[in-house]
Formats: structure tokens, sequence, C-alpha cells
């Protein structure tokens, strides 16, 4: 019987063996806090704007100097995320650089989407919501999307 304790406790002791059991594989993803997320959003839409603004520069510039109306050639200075601001911001560049119109700070088609995002900030705010803009999506027109999150978020923090 006394030999038998130590072939009774060999099972126990492979129960406690990790190697025996190994670890399932769990998400090392966490959920980004919702501070994350909105600083995320912010950063894309600077990107974005910065985007806009060298396309607009870019395209007045080419405008002057009588070249061709293709924002392609400047492919350096945007990317996928950014491509699309970059094209808006440069057609109205070139657009403007023919024309010899002068820069406003905001178009008004921006500056209205600004302002409907700054009253649904507020409005959210005022109705105890949660800072949600994405549930005002499809309330504006897509491209114009950076000036209205900014808006909203302006509106919701009461600036």
């Amino acid at each position: 019987m006394k030999n038998s304790l130590p072939l009774l406790l060999l099972p126990l002791a492979f129960t406690q063996c990790t190697w025996m059991h190994p670890q399932r594989e769990t998400s090392t993803t966490k959920p980004k806090p919702a501070d994350a997320v909105m600083e995320e959003r912010r950063a894309g839409r600077e990107k974005e704007r910065s985007a806009y603004a060298d396309g607009s520069a870019d395209g007045r510039a080419d405008a002057g100097k009588g070249a061709a109306d293709d924002y392609s050639k400047h492919r350096g200075r945007f990317n996928n995320h950014t491509e699309q601001a970059y094209r808006d911001g440069y057609r109205e560049g070139y657009a403007k650089g023919r024309a010899g119109g002068h820069d406003s700070a905001l178009t008004a088609a921006q500056q209205a989407t600004r302002d409907a995002g700054y009253a649904a900030g507020l409005r959210d705010r005022r109705r105890n919501r949660g800072a949600d803009a994405d549930s005002h999506a499809g309330t504006y027109d897509a491209k114009l999307s950076s000036w209205f999150l900014d808006g909203y978020q302006e509106g919701f923090e009461g600036r």
C-alpha cells in the first residue's frame, strides 16, 4: 500500500503540468477606450484636412503654370486614406487657379456641413446622449465628413 501512494499522486501531478494542457489562444487585442477612438478619428481628420490643403495648393500652382488638370502626378503627397481629400482639394484649387479666384477659409458646403455637425453635437449633449457622431451618418455628404465630425465634436463639447 505504501508503494501505491506515489502512483495515486502521479495523475494529480500531471494535471498541474502546463505542458500537458496548452493554453487556449485568447485575443490580445482589447477594445479601445472611447477617448482613444475619438483621438484616432481626430488624427484622421487632421490628415484629411492637411491632404486637402496640399491638394488645393498644388492645384492652384499647376493651374498657374498651365499644367494639365491631373492630381495623380503628385502621388507622393497622399496615400490611400487621404487620396479623396487630396483630389477634392486639387480640383478646387485648380479651378480657382484658372479662374483667378481667391480662397476663403471654408467653402459654403463645408461651412454648412460643419454647422450641421455642431447642431447635432449640441443636440446630443443636451439630450444626455453619448458622443456618437456615427449615428448621424447619412445626414450629410460623406465627402464632407471631416467638417461634420469637427463641428459635431465642438458642439458636443460646448466649445
